[in-house]
């Protein structure tokens, strides 16, 4: 099993870009043709926050405090908030 770090997660999905951020792990989530739709935070003890784009309506704000140990796991709280993440191949 794979463990799961939440501070490299563009290592396992090709559409996330990772934002300069000297505090946290900041990653862009793009759509298929490298538009930003959403942003993923972590901050550490299993603190993140997700951005969702939602365009025309207003931006969609998400934040947990659950602990993600397993890659399953965030996959899961990513489709529930409504983002989609493109697993890189052979991984």
């Amino acid at each position: 099993m794979q463990i799961f770090d939440p501070k490299h997660l563009e290592q396992l999905y090709s559409n996330l870009a990772v934002v300069e951020d000297k505090q946290f792990s900041n990653y862009a989530v793009l759509d298929q043709i490298g538009n930003q739709v959403g942003q993923i935070v972590y901050m550490g003890d299993h603190e993140w926050r997700y951005l969702l784009d939602n365009f025309p309506a207003e931006k969609k704000f998400y934040s947990s405090n659950l602990p993600v140990k397993t890659q399953e796991q965030f996959e899961s709280d990513i489709q529930r908030i409504g983002l989609k993440l493109f697993p890189k191949q052979g991984i």
